[in-house]
């Protein structure tokens, strides 16, 4: 039961210390949010009304192309066939590649932004002052390390997903569409969901673990985090508990709130939902910024800071917390 009690007051400690890093930081940290919201919503708008001409047109073809073969009977249905993919099939890998472009330019843009968000939450985290100009001297290098690993952790949530949808596959080949109303359905999928927040620890810790030493990157990262949160991992599985039970409730609220609406509200609404799940993930990234700290400080490890380009070793015996003259 003492267990019990100190991890959940650690996860509570996590949480104030999230949000001391964020409010506490002068203009630096809420500077990086708003600048990333900004531009994640830039590119959702200009992928939003450079597909819907596409999009549009795209259906436009296809039903003049159904009605031309439905107006002829009598003609080889093989050959109209043929003849509407040739149609679509160019309009269909624009589409296809404009969305690809945006995907990976949004991804760059994310994986940047967390980086420069874990270097900045952690010099806050030591009682360090850093600016723009020394954040975007340090990133590059963090950043090709935590690319190396995101791939790495893409990877294995690919296979957890090919894992559990194989796992659900039988269920939803004999009760059927029903399965998804069901009462079984929900209870597979909140404890796939569960099973995913758990494993999901050593992966968030991962990233910040590739940003934060030069020595991990991809495997390697991964089984340093696994290392470190030993003892802690159960304060990261409540964070990303927390963290997601937050998503779905907002998810469920957004969409309620965008039935039937016209296109401007509805355009309107997709946007603050998705500045709001973004700022949730930056608050959650600079959670994982304080566990490494955390775990750091459990293993007596030195915790690197860096301040410049070259890191400053600080002993884990530090007490390595916000100022005390911060409100």
């Amino acid at each position: 039961m003492e267990y019990f009690r100190q991890t959940l007051m650690g996860f509570v400690e996590i949480l104030m210390k999230t949000y001391k890093i964020f409010s506490t930081n002068g203009k630096l940290i809420p500077f990086i949010t708003l600048l990333f919201l900004l531009i994640q919503s830039i590119f959702f708008l200009l992928n939003f009304f450079s597909v819907k001409p596409l999009v549009i047109h795209l259906a436009r073809k296809l039903i003049i192309s159904l009605l031309l073969v439905g107006d002829n009977p009598t003609a080889n249905h093989a050959s109209d066939f043929t003849k509407l993919v040739t149609v679509l099939e160019d309009d269909a890998q624009i589409l296809v590649g404009l969305e690809w472009i945006f995907l990976l330019v949004s991804s760059f843009t994310s994986l940047f932004f967390a980086v420069v968000t874990i270097l900045a939450s952690s010099a806050t985290y030591a009682g360090k002052s850093i600016n723009v100009k020394e954040l975007l001297s340090l990133v590059w290098k963090p950043w090709i390390r935590a690319f190396v690993t995101v791939f790495y952790i893409t990877l294995l949530e690919l296979g957890y997903i090919f894992m559990a949808s194989s796992f659900m596959l039988p269920f939803v080949l004999i009760l059927g569409v029903d399965l998804a109303k069901s009462f079984s359905y929900i209870i597979i999928f909140v404890l796939a969901s569960i099973f995913y927040c758990y494993l999901s620890v050593v992966w968030n810790l991962a990233l910040a673990v590739s940003v934060m030493e030069e020595k991990y990157s991809g495997i390697e990262a991964l089984g340093k985090a696994g290392q470190l949160v030993k003892g802690l991992k159960l304060q990261g599985f409540l964070t990303n508990l927390a963290f997601g039970i937050l998503y779905c409730v907002a998810f469920q609220v957004i969409r309620k709130m965008n039935e039937k609406q016209s296109e401007a509200v509805g355009i309107s609404i997709a946007l603050f939902a998705i500045d709001f799940m973004l700022l949730v993930k930056m608050f959650l990234v600079i959670a994982y910024t304080v566990l490494y700290h955390e775990c750091k400080k459990s293993h007596g490890e030195e915790i690197e800071v860096q301040k410049s380009i070259e890191y400053t070793k600080v002993p884990a015996g530090v007490p390595l917390i916000i100022r005390a003259d911060l409100p």
